[in-house]
Parts: structure tokens; sequence; C-alpha cells
């Protein structure tokens, strides 16, 4: 009973019918039944999740290179600033010897 309580809420209505399925002689077959329409849930289930994984690895890897895109845009913008900052300093140095005259 223990391990029915640590499945998960998904898997437990499927076990719990499999312990209540008859065990009449011809119960063998719906047992069957049910484990087929088990497996063929299950394996939609998986086939759905592995859909959803390669859906999110795609976007990743399409967010990686916008992310490499706007680093490297950001690198560029930076190596503007710093010749800005350069060019300023220059003119400061430029007005303060002026200034001393």
């Amino acid at each position: 009973m223990d391990d029915f309580i640590a499945m998960p809420s998904d898997l437990r209505g499927q076990q719990h019918a499999s312990k209540m399925a008859p065990a009449s002689p011809g119960s063998e077959s719906a047992g069957e039944s049910l484990a087929e329409d088990t497996q063929a849930s299950d394996l939609a289930r998986i086939r759905a999740e592995l859909t959803q994984i390669s859906t999110n690895m795609l976007s990743k890897t399409d967010t990686g290179s916008l992310v490499q895109e706007l680093w490297a845009a950001l690198r560029e913008e930076l190596a503007g600033l710093r010749s800005d900052l350069t060019a300023l300093e220059q003119r400061v140095d430029e007005m303060e010897s002026t200034a001393r005259g």
C-alpha cells in the first residue's frame, strides 16, 4: 500500500484499476486490453514530452544565437564608448593645458 501512495497521481488510478480487475477467465483479455490502453497512453504521453523537449531545445538554440548576436552588438557598443571616452579625456587634457596657459 505504501508504494501506491508514493506513485505520481496520474498513475494511481491506473494501478488501482488493474488491482480492481475481475479475476474471471474472460478478464484476462480485459486486463490485457487495460494494459494495452495503459501502454498506448504512456507512449502518447512520452511522445508529447519528447516533442516538448525538442521544441524547448530548438528554442534554447534560437535563444543562444540571439544572445550571441546581442553580446557581439554590446561589445561593438562598448568599443565605441571606449573610443568616445578616450576622445573626451584628450579634450579635457587639452582644455586643462589651455587653462593653465
